[in-house]
């Protein structure tokens, strides 16, 4: 009996001594180099947010570096694997948005929902609308009645499975048809808005921007909730009466395994850093606005664009 006693107690410091770790661990987090992967090349949008965060981060965590990582390829996912398939300890780390992970999208694509774990979000692209302002069409209406007058300059330009989908989206609520015209780049989708190979395309801002300001291009409506402030102009499709909203937001992940307490330091850790004037100067002078939505609130806008790009895979009336 009195070995049994000591066995008992034996295992109940053990079992004491071993809930002290986790906490202890968090309590020293970073000690190490946190790798932050991008899966886009330098000086894109994505390769932006997470340079500005990371020296924000270098400058909070004084024992450890941050790196930022390019894994470009296969729309992200490369780098987006790297974290989901590594190490549980929030030393690696993923800048993006979770829905593009989606096998709705790729075949070998997964629930980022479901296998990461949401540090915090970060920011917001806005999703435009344009023309080439030669074509005379100034909003969505007249665009469906362009269309329709003329069934051979149909044609949509996109650069991925997501901006396909939001034209194919579009052109369902128009009621009008588009054929999908794909090119490898944003640049490329421009340069045939401007030469006539199409006549419409959905993209970041950043990529029609300039173009809208020399005037070639007409942006006949962005996707956002709201209008946005550095093209106030710009109606929105709620205005016109086309129920799309759409926020293009981009989060910080880390491996799903992260424990709680790490993950609540660096998210501490961003919402620092996006209160950093200079920080929300950089992002917005690259037309990235930084998110003011909780972790639960993007969480569900994450879940929500799931859901209505699979709706939208089932409609779809785009002709590739």
């Amino acid at each position: 009996m009195k070995n049994l006693k000591l066995f008992f107690a034996t295992l109940m410091a053990l079992v004491a001594s071993l809930s002290l770790i986790a906490p202890a661990s968090a309590q020293q987090f970073p000690d190490r180099p946190i790798r932050i992967i991008v899966g886009f090349g330098p000086g894109g949008p994505t390769d932006v947010v997470a340079r500005g965060i990371a020296e924000s981060l270098r400058k909070q965590f004084t024992n450890a570096s941050v790196i930022v990582e390019n894994r470009p390829g296969a729309s992200g996912l490369i780098a987006a694997n790297l974290v989901r398939n590594g190490e549980g300890d929030g030393y690696r780390l993923f800048v993006g948005a979770a829905y593009v992970f989606h096998p709705l999208f790729d075949p070998n694509g997964f629930d980022a929902l479901k296998d990461m774990a949401l540090v915090s979000p970060l920011v917001q692209l806005d999703w435009l609308v344009c023309v080439p302002a030669s074509i005379g069409v100034n909003n969505l209406q007249e665009f469906a009645k362009y269309v329709k007058d003329n069934p051979n300059k149909a044609f949509s330009g996109s650069v991925s499975a997501t901006t396909s989908l939001l034209s194919s989206v579009l052109a369902r609520k128009l009621g009008v048809s588009l054929t999908d015209v794909s090119y490898k780049t944003s640049e490329q989708v421009t340069l045939g808005l401007l030469g006539g190979e199409v006549q419409m395309g959905v993209n970041a801002s950043s990529a029609f921007l300039p173009h809208i300001k020399s005037g070639k291009l007409k942006v006949i409506s962005t996707y956002s909730p709201a209008r946005i402030a550095y093209l106030p102009e710009a109606r929105t499709a709620l205005e016109q009466g086309v129920d799309i909203n759409i926020l293009n937001g981009y989060g910080l992940w880390a491996h799903k395994d992260t424990p709680r307490p790490v993950i609540e330091r660096l998210n501490k850790a961003v919402r620092v850093a996006l209160e950093e004037p200079q920080l929300r100067a950089s992002f917005e002078s690259n037309l990235l606005t930084p998110i003011t939505l909780s972790s639960e609130q993007f969480w569900a806008e994450q879940r929500r664009l799931i859901d209505f790009y699979s709706e939208a895979v089932k409609h779809s009336p785009i002709q590739r």
